[in-house]
């Protein structure tokens, strides 16, 4: 039986169970709350400068709990809509995919998105390439793309500075 297109939208095809979306109108989204809305400018603003924040009349700890709250329901929907794709939703994978997540915020200096998402794919691309010449090289080894994430995670933060950020003196 042929698999239907779900949805074909510009350089993708969603074909099978893969039901999936392009990332750049959230992106877009995104892009367009952090800059021109309120709350976004808010939460720019709590989290650079939380005392200049506050004199200008901005509530940074409203502001925090729901940025909070926010990135806690994009996570648990972004868990439930990888179930399927896994057949299970226990702590175990999510630890995985929180490392994996934490190795491209790392890479992208947790600071910039578009570093983090470059970070996201270089390490999306290099855990196979790992994964396929410790295969072809050592029989019956299995979990490269964690170790990798693990590895990046901690090589990192090696590389990072007591000032806050790669290259600093402190």
């Amino acid at each position: 039986m042929k698999q239907e297109t779900l949805r074909e939208l510009p350089g993708e095809k969603c074909r099978g169970e893969h039901r999936c979306s392009s990332c750049v109108p959230p992106r877009r989204a995104v892009a367009y709350f952090v800059r021109g809305a309120a709350l976004g400018r808010a939460t720019r603003a709590g989290s650079e400068a939380p005392e200049a924040a506050r004199l200008l009349g901005i509530s940074v700890n409203r502001v925090n709990l729901v940025a909070w709250g926010s990135s806690g329901a994009t996570s648990g929907l972004a868990g439930v809509l990888i179930s399927p794709l896994l057949n299970k939703l226990d702590t175990t994978t999510l630890v995985v995919f929180t490392v994996q997540a934490l190795a491209a915020a790392l890479l992208g200096q947790l600071t910039s998105l578009p570093r983090t998402l470059l970070g996201g794919l270089a390490l999306g691309i290099v855990q196979p390439v790992i994964g396929r010449i410790v295969s072809t090289n050592l029989d019956g080894i299995r979990g490269t793309d964690e170790v990798t994430a693990l590895l990046v995670v901690l090589l990192s933060l090696l590389t990072f500075r007591r000032s806050g950020g790669p290259g600093g003196t402190g």
